[in-house]
């Protein structure tokens, strides 16, 4: 793994001039604005024709929307509409009384973020309610199972399972005392404690965010600095960080650098994905991505490109000053 990230490190010493040029903010800007056109759309045909909130997709939805919306770019006037129906489907229960909209648990931890950017007292309740929806059904290694279609992906399953136990103990470090932390957050910390690295660009993106939060800053840098080491030629990441370079992993990585507390001058870094999301993306405010499952990984379906898109939004939203 480390000759790989030095080999393309090598690379991006060596890229072209004009990677490194810092993209105006009205390009940002507009970038992020036209995504937002296709976010918006794309989500409310979800939310009108499935009526699901545990499909992977919304609580991306109202989180980009949200970052973009804190950075002053022009969100629709439905979006804390959209927030509450999000935080109120997440309890949704079966004709037998049993809550079943929690399943998709990482996508309970997106809604999570978007109730602390919302912080409003409402989204703060919204949020003491749901997150212990999530809590019980850990295994007794510490961990949590993915849900839905996550444990198909094109990276081994015990990774996903990792990287949905992160998002969930991130959620519980940012949202309970830490004088009288819970003991599913202990056994889950004691859980990744030790995990070897991982081969996706989420592990690096995840793993960076809880140790900050833990306030290991020495070890949040260690895998800043790998994301770095991993940028491609072109300024994007891959899914798995020998792809090909994509705007899901992209939008993710600059997210990570966006809350790094580096010593080493990572603007370059940023520079260089931004670039690439603007010079990539397509006329309806989409990018081309590639399936994360395994058998879908060869081609763009419509699940990643939407995920792309509110990745981009956020990870560009995320670092415009």
């Amino acid at each position: 793994m480390r000759q790989a990230f030095a080999y393309t490190f090598t690379f991006i010493l060596l890229a072209p001039a004009f990677l490194t040029a810092a993209t105006p903010q009205e390009t940002l800007r507009s970038t992020i604005q036209k995504s937002i056109q296709f976010v918006e759309a794309k989500g409310v045909y979800w939310i009108e024709s499935k009526k699901c909130v545990s499909c992977h997709r919304i609580g991306n939805m109202i989180w980009s929307l949200s970052a973009a919306k804190q950075k002053g770019l022009q969100v629709s006037d439905q979006l804390d509409e959209w927030i509450e129906w999000s935080n109120t489907d997440v309890q949704r229960k079966k004709e037998n009384g049993k809550i079943i909209g929690h399943l998709n648990k990482t996508g309970v931890v997106q809604i999570i973020q978007t109730n602390a950017l919302a912080g409003t007292e409402q989204t703060s309740e919204f949020t003491k309610t749901i997150l212990p929806l999530i809590l019980p059904d850990q295994n007794e290694d510490g961990s949590w199972k993915p849900g839905g279609q996550l444990p198909s992906q094109k990276r081994d399953k015990a990774e996903t399972t990792q990287v949905t136990t992160m998002w969930i103990a991130l959620a519980l470090l940012q949202n309970t005392p830490n004088t009288e932390p819970p003991k599913q957050l202990t056994n889950a910390l004691e859980y990744i404690r030790n995990l070897p690295n991982g081969k996706s660009a989420e592990w690096y993106v995840v793993r960076s965010l809880l140790e900050r939060a833990q306030g290991n800053d020495d070890q949040a840098e260690s895998h800043i600095a790998a994301l770095v080491a991993a940028q491609k030629e072109d300024g994007g990441w891959g899914w798995n960080l020998d792809e090909a370079s994509d705007a899901l992993a992209t939008g993710m990585a600059l997210y990570a650098l966006s809350k790094a507390n580096s010593s080493k001058d990572i603007s370059d870094s940023i520079a260089n994905g931004q670039q690439f999301l603007v010079s990539t993306q397509r006329d309806d405010g989409s990018w081309k991505v590639n399936g994360t499952k395994s058998n879908k990984r060869d081609a763009p379906i419509e699940t990643s490109i939407y995920w792309g898109a509110t990745w981009a939004v956020l990870g560009l939203s995320e670092t415009l000053p």
